[in-house]
């Protein structure tokens, strides 16, 4: 069950907000949060939705413009080329709204309380992630440089058990973030060369940071997604393969497409941290992530002699 939060919301006028989505396939996912979408209290509003899956998903809604891409794209390039389009078609809009296309909004007030957040704080503006039962999994993003790695803030606490005071980050996912239109033509869009699926976020809002816009988390709403334990595991080092465990690993390890690969991190380390530091952020989640994976695949689980 998920909890709405009771927070005040007051109505701030602003120009339109485009809603950037991209779209590989989850037709169910779009549909209802389209829908949601229409019954905010905020209704100037639009959406770009990417279409680069290899389904043909259709739309009636008339707040909807839809523009087909390759399959081949991955969430970069296809997020991109929404931006792209932006700066090419969309005229007179205040802020652009990133968001996944399997998030769900249960807050009526969700677009504006970002807004009314944007205003107060400026900069950029992301809304608070929790899963489907109310666990955060993002409150606050900032780089821990004792331990060289990103930390969530409040993970797996509950949504009732935190302060609403917004926080100020280092980094910001893309997930549900309210970004001012001029950021388009002072920083540009993402690198999709270096990071065509995860990291942009990061590397993005980074650049975004160092070009003088702060970067807010706000916990007065949120936005919600299913958790993604697999994931987490391979994140942290500790998945446990089901068959030839170290062939496996080292096909993610070295693919620049997943998270925390060696390619990856290389990228992260060398487009955000000097040069000293790159080398101990990277040293240390190789570390991690190898000692991860061995303890995992063979000494917790008993050595593997006749892994396929």
């Amino acid at each position: 069950m998920i909890l709405k939060l009771q927070v005040k919301c007051e109505t701030v006028n602003t120009n339109e907000i485009w809603i950037v989505i991209p779209l590989f396939n989850r037709e169910t996912y779009i549909h209802e949060l389209l829908t949601t979408l229409e019954s905010q209290s905020f209704q100037n509003y639009k959406v770009l939705i990417i279409d680069h899956g290899t389904k043909d998903i259709q739309f009636s809604n008339a707040r909807v413009v839809r523009i087909k891409r390759s399959s081949d794209l991955w969430f970069t390039g296809a997020l991109n080329e929404g931006l792209k389009w932006l700066k090419e078609n969309a005229k007179n809009f205040e802020y652009f709204l990133t968001m996944n296309d399997d998030v769900k909004i249960f807050d009526p007030n969700f677009l504006q309380t970002l807004i009314n957040a944007q205003k107060k704080l400026g900069g950029v503006v992301c809304a608070m992630g929790v899963d489907l039962e109310n666990k955060i999994q993002y409150s606050k993003i900032t780089l821990n440089r004792w331990k060289f790695r990103f930390e969530a803030g409040d993970i797996h606490e509950s949504l009732t058990e935190i302060s609403k005071e917004a926080a100020e980050c280092e980094f910001l996912p893309t997930r549900a973030t309210l970004f001012p239109a001029e950021i388009l033509t002072k920083v540009g869009i993402m690198d999709e060369i270096h990071f065509p699926h995860y990291g942009s976020d990061y590397e993005y809002t980074h650049r975004v940071r160092m070009a003088g816009y702060p970067l807010w988390i706000c916990r007065e709403t949120y936005v919600a997604t299913e958790s993604n334990d697999d994931m987490k595991s391979y994140v942290s080092g500790r998945k446990l393969y089901k068959s030839s465990p170290l062939r496996n690993f080292v096909k993610e390890f070295s693919n620049l497409r997943m998270s925390q690969s060696l390619p990856l991190l290389k990228n992260l380390s060398r487009s955000m941290f000097s040069r000293t530091y790159s080398v101990l952020f990277l040293s240390a989640n190789i570390f991690r992530i190898v000692v991860g994976f061995f303890y995992t695949n063979y000494i917790r689980t008993g050595l593997r002699l006749n892994s396929k």
